[in-house]
């Protein structure tokens, strides 16, 4: 099922639930049962780019088991910038399978001389 298709749960702990970043408060219309929780953490120009309402870390997704870093990416909406993902302290790829529990966290890429 395309992510567009996925009604994710994306709330900001330990505050209320996130409206503002155009998803859905429920996972449960589409991943039934099986859904778990990942927190998110965005650093620099990734931070930004949500709401400054909605800038406090971590925020916490509620996702259908088996999801991917990518339905993170594209349910935040920064799936059109680089970053350096890190799962649970541990570099990781947009292809690579979450668990419940697991930290996502994206920072800008970095360069320098």
């Amino acid at each position: 099922m395309p992510i567009s298709a996925l009604n994710l749960f994306v709330r900001q702990l330990p505050h209320p639930t996130l409206t503002s970043l155009g998803v859905a408060k429920d996972c449960q219309n589409y991943c039934g049962d099986a859904t778990m929780r990942v927190k998110v953490k965005l650093f620099g120009p990734l931070l930004e780019r949500l709401p400054p309402e909605n800038r406090r870390m971590p925020l916490e997704l509620e996702l259908p088991d088996g999801a991917t870093v990518n339905a993170v990416v594209e349910a935040l909406g920064i799936g059109d910038v680089g970053a350096v993902i890190l799962v649970n302290d541990q570099e990781a790829h947009r292809g690579k399978h979450l668990n419940d529990g697991d930290v996502v966290s994206f920072f800008p890429p970095l360069a320098g001389g």
